[in-house]
């Protein structure tokens, strides 16, 4: 399932748009042409609509995924942790029902020349999945047949130089030091503008003493 939410014609409404697809190339649109109208920020009533949809086409969890392609300043959210709205019924959130996965919506509105580079970088990314990522510092060089992360703060993701230094660093992952907000969001900004593949933060807020080692060791456990 793709989702796409835009933010709607009043700064307080988000349109949302979503497709399905089952055995067939041709998806489903869950919403029709117009989508649905939300309030802004009623991540409740967005769960709602796609269960609703998914549940009635009998949709098995564990064969489907939802791809949220959303604008940055939703993208800082902790789309996985949405969930029904409690006076509904008492499920988990989302994510753990189904995998969920969030895309920049900025990418898909570039013009084509970059819109391929972006696709370039992702296809490049899918071919080294079964390598491991590599948390580097700045200053650090990646170990052969590793997959380069940098570690980054929110200064040096605003470096005006940022995509060449990811490019010559062979960069195909970013993980930001500080997490990205509503009100603080010029360095995931920053990122989504080169290729990078994959951008990482930690979800939960600001970083704590020896948050670098918390990521070193969950993203350096298992292949990409």
């Amino acid at each position: 399932v793709l989702v796409r939410i835009r933010p709607g014609p009043a700064s307080s409404d988000w349109t949302l748009h979503a497709w399905y697809w089952h055995g067939t190339r041709v998806p489903d649109s869950l919403f029709g042409v117009e989508g649905r109208r939300i309030a802004a920020a009623n991540s409740g009533e967005v769960v709602l609509a796609l269960v609703e949809e998914l549940e009635a086409r009998s949709a098995d969890p564990e064969l489907t995924s939802i791809a949220f392609i959303v604008p940055n300043a939703i993208a800082c959210e902790a789309i996985h942790a949405w969930r029904l709205p409690a006076h509904i019924a008492n499920d988990p959130p989302i994510g753990a029902t189904y995998v969920v996965t969030v895309r920049p919506l900025v990418r898909l509105e570039r013009a084509p020349l970059v819109r391929r580079r972006f696709k370039k970088a992702w296809d490049d990314f899918k071919q080294r999945t079964a390598g491991m990522l590599a948390l580097l510092d700045e200053n650090t060089a990646a170990p052969p047949g590793s997959v380069p992360a940098l570690l980054l703060d929110a200064s040096a993701a605003l470096n005006h130089d940022i995509g060449a230094t990811l490019e010559k660093r062979g960069a195909r992952c970013v993980v930001l030091r500080e997490a990205p907000n509503a009100t603080a969001i010029d360095s995931l900004n920053a990122i989504v503008d080169t290729t990078t593949p994959m951008i990482v933060w930690w979800q939960a807020g600001d970083a704590a003493a020896g948050i670098d080692d918390k990521m070193r060791t969950l993203l350096q456990s298992v292949s990409l």
